[in-house]
């Protein structure tokens, strides 16, 4: 029997009579479970690194280091990074032929801040620095603006992280799914199957998703079924001041490097560290964390 259950799903271990019998939830419920938890969230601060690293490779490819500050109600928005990038040399096959591509290595400094309709933003070069002024434009400066969007961790999928998909559009998504399966249901944690897709809340934690696995098969023209990881997630979460929150999150996909963000929270719906959210304090507030990474 197990032999003839592998064969329908590789996201369970049940037949699919089994599978079908099982309750469901409106994909819809879980967003809105979701969303609800995460607009408490209303403004914070964290430091946090990003590495990301491929396979067989011994060093990471890119890091990433940044302080983000954030108050919804204001809208006024804090972002101070560094970015490490070593890229090896290599190849890539085109149409035309092969074609050789250099090593880079690079090391970028930047700041952004945003109240209302402004924005400043800083480049830290050589030693010297330049700012420049300009109306908001959603498109051009949210990328900037947020290193992420941590409040759709364990639903965005990889290419959502990559291609940082707002969270309000990654949980609206899921109002348009077809129902979820209960796979195991429990006071506590919940896990649940829809469209080759497995997610297991933690009920007891603000609802976050703390486990997320996608795959979709393909049978090329041998026959022989392969599976593709099109994402897995998987977060740990931390206690900040009575609030659940992510600490550590891991996103992976099929022939794509492995991305791992750490989070450090210093305020939570409260005054964020060091009067972040000053505009008078940009300036000050930016050297003083990018001088802090010189001494780590």
């Amino acid at each position: 029997m197990d032999s003839v259950k592998s064969k329908w799903s590789s996201l369970v271990d049940i037949s699919r009579e089994e599978f079908e019998s099982l309750p469901f939830v409106e994909a819809s419920y879980l967003a809105e479970k979701v969303a609800e938890s995460r607009d408490l969230i209303v403004a914070g601060a964290f430091e946090y690194t990003i590495m990301i690293k491929r396979r067989g490779q011994l060093k990471n490819e890119m890091e990433q280091y940044g302080l983000y500050a954030f108050n919804e109600e204001t809208e006024t928005y804090f972002h101070a990074r560094r970015d490490l990038i070593d890229l090896p040399a290599g190849s890539e096959q085109t149409s035309t032929g092969k074609v050789e591509i250099p090593e880079i290595k690079k090391v970028a400094n930047m700041a952004i801040f945003r109240q209302d309709d402004f924005v400043e933003m800083t480049n830290f070069e050589a030693g010297s620095l330049a700012t420049r002024s300009t109306g908001y434009i959603r498109q051009r400066h949210d990328a900037m603006l947020n290193p992420f969007y941590f409040r759709s961790f364990g639903l965005a999928f990889y290419g959502d992280f990559s291609l940082k998909k707002a969270d309000h559009d990654v949980i609206a998504g899921y109002a348009n799914w077809p129902p979820f399966r209960v796979l195991s249901g429990r006071r506590d944690k919940s896990t649940y199957v829809s469209m080759g897709t497995k997610i297991e809340f933690d009920k007891e934690n603000n609802f976050w998703p703390i486990r997320h696995l996608s795959i979709v098969s393909s049978r090329p023209k041998n026959g022989i079924e392969q599976l593709k990881t099109l994402s897995k997630c998987e977060i740990s979460l931390t206690q900040f001041e009575g609030t659940s929150l992510p600490s550590t999150v891991t996103y992976e996909a099929t022939d794509r490097p492995t991305i791992s963000i750490n989070l450090k929270w210093h305020s939570i719906n409260g005054s964020p560290k060091l009067d972040l959210l000053q505009r008078e304090l940009f300036i000050v507030n930016s050297v003083s964390f990018l001088d802090q990474l010189e001494t780590q």
